[in-house]
C-alpha cells in the first residue's frame, strides 16, 4: 500500500539534503596565497582548510560544475564555510551575487 507524503515531509527531506551540502564563498582581491604566489581572480582556484595544495576539486552547484586547483588555506573556521572559490570559479557557478551557496565537492586528485 502506498502512502501519500505530506508537503511538510517533503520540505524536511529537501532541507536534510541541503544540510549535507558544503558551503562555498568566494574572494577576488589579489593577495598572496598560502601555497605560494598570488591569487589571480581570473584563475580557477580555491582555498580549503585541509586538502593538500595542488589538489584538483570538482565543485558543482545546481547544474553547473567547475574544476579548481587548491592554492590557498581557508576559509576561516568561524565562517562555517567549506571552500573559498576564486572570482572566476564563483562566476561560473552563479555565486557572485549571492556571495555564498550550497555546493557539492568532489576531490579529483
Amino acid at each position: 500500500m502506498m502512502r501519500a507524503i505530506s508537503l511538510a515531509a517533503m520540505i524536511v527531506c529537501a532541507h536534510a539534503i541541503a544540510a549535507d551540502a558544503e558551503i562555498a564563498s568566494w574572494y577576488g582581491e589579489p593577495q598572496t596565497v598560502a601555497c605560494g604566489g598570488w591569487l589571480n581572480p581570473a584563475d580557477m582556484t580555491a582555498a580549503h582548510r585541509t586538502l593538500p595544495c595542488g589538489s584538483r576539486v570538482r565543485v558543482c552547484r545546481h547544474d553547473r560544475c567547475v574544476v579548481v586547483r587548491i592554492n590557498d588555506r581557508g576559509p576561516a573556521p568561524r565562517t562555517h564555510r567549506d571552500i573559498d572559490l576564486s572570482e572566476a570559479a564563483a562566476r561560473e557557478l552563479g555565486l557572485i551575487d549571492a556571495g555564498v551557496g550550497h555546493v557539492d565537492i568532489e576531490v579529483l586528485k
